[in-house]
């Protein structure tokens, strides 16, 4: 009797075993038929029971379940499964670890093949949501899933770089841009946003090395130009600015953003006292005509036309300092500078007032109107500006 038991028992373990893989094969004929909400039960019930628990063939059949799941078109299936994607994702990740012989490396190729397709699908919708966290991290995953089947992904990298710069992730944007830079990736933003994000870090060696590399590939391109003046710029090498801002200028003589900046840098070399007197002339009359030029490229240009009008408000202070340093005897050079200062404090009245027109709550501006206002005792003007300096506190 003993005997008759034991072969009882292992009959019944066969039956149960036999009942369990009977339940694989109905989520995988069930999944070749469409018919997703049957393989769904199916699969959970397969991967929960001690004997198919461990199966990887288990695993990877639920993968590619909730892969279809997820890319239904139809709503009921659909809902099967909100997470559908992040479950295909570990099942996959289960797949690799139980099948240790890799028995199922074709098919496993299949499923991440798939996977990537979906993942980039995935992440462009939420770059459109402009929800660019999440968009970046699915791209990442797009990239490293295609670096698995041996392919670099250069297109899903740089939209994760794309995706952590406009979420304001610097450093995965650095992250994604520097791998992008290893490839040397044929687009030169990359390479220029790469250079800013790193200026912006204060990291100007690294960022220095990043433009040479990108002017290695694109010689002539402009935003290279750009880039090392910031390094520039940042560094305070200010005449080395301006000779990269000149050549700058060579290629695009209609942007107004480069003479503003031409203009900024003349300006700053211009207010050099260790400068000789005649240079620091020359570069007052330089930034002038570049403040002067990207006005009339762009007339609402406030920053152009605010700098502009302090421009010749410091110009007067210098003169009216000049002025006050007289003997009290020197009546007549007194008198001659302050109206020179005066020529100058009318000069930015117009540029003053248009960067008020156009900033109407901007304090610089309207303190400096109320300075030549009072000055130049135009008392209307005076009443309005004090009155809108009121309101915009």
């Amino acid at each position: 009797m003993k005997k008759l038991s034991l072969i009882l028992v292992v009959l019944l373990f066969a039956t149960m075993s036999f009942a369990q893989k009977a339940v694989l094969r109905d989520a995988s004929s069930s999944l070749s038929k469409g018919k997703l909400d049957k393989a769904k039960e199916s699969i959970e019930l397969a991967i929960k029971d001690p004997t198919t628990a461990n199966d990887p063939k288990a695993w990877l059949t639920r993968t590619n379940i909730y892969l279809d799941i997820y890319s239904s078109p139809l709503p009921m299936y659909k809902a099967l499964s909100p997470n559908a994607l992040d479950i295909a994702r570990e099942s996959l990740a289960k797949v690799k670890e139980l099948d240790t012989k890799n028995e199922l490396k074709e098919d496993v190729a299949k499923a991440k093949a798939n996977l990537v397709s979906e993942l980039y699908n995935y992440g462009a919708a939420f770059y459109t949501a402009k929800n660019y966290t999440e968009a970046a991290k699915a791209f990442d995953e797009t990239y490293n899933v295609n670096k698995e089947l041996g392919k670099v992904d250069t297109a899903s990298l740089f939209n994760a770089g794309l995706s952590s710069e406009l979420g304001k992730d610097e450093t995965n944007a650095i992250k994604y841009y520097s791998m992008l830079v290893d490839l040397k990736y044929p687009q030169a933003p990359v390479y220029s946003s790469l250079a800013v994000m790193l200026i912006n870090k204060g990291k100007f060696d690294e960022a220095k090395v990043v433009i040479e590399k990108g002017k290695a590939q694109f010689p002539d391109n402009f935003d290279m130009l750009i880039a090392e003046t910031n390094v520039f710029l940042k560094t305070g090498q200010t005449e080395k600015a301006l000779n990269a801002l000149e050549s700058a200028l060579k290629k695009d003589t209609t942007n107004q953003t480069i003479y503003f900046a031409v203009g900024a840098n003349y300006n700053i070399l211009g207010n050099d006292l260790t400068k000789p007197a005649d240079f620091r002339a020359a570069c007052y009359q330089k930034a002038e005509r570049s403040y002067l030029k990207a006005l009339s490229i762009k007339p609402d240009y406030f920053d152009a036309a605010y700098n502009l009008g302090a421009l010749y408000v410091n110009k007067a202070s210098a003169i009216i300092e000049e002025a006050n340093k007289l003997p009290l005897n020197e009546t007549a050079k007194y008198d001659k500078l302050k109206g020179d200062a005066d020529v100058f404090l009318k000069q930015a009245i117009p540029y003053l007032e248009k960067a008020h027109k156009l900033e109407a709550k901007d304090m610089s501006s309207m303190s400096a109107l109320k300075e030549i206002y009072t000055r130049l005792q135009m008392v209307d003007q005076l009443k309005a500006i004090n009155a809108d300096i009121q309101a915009a506190k």
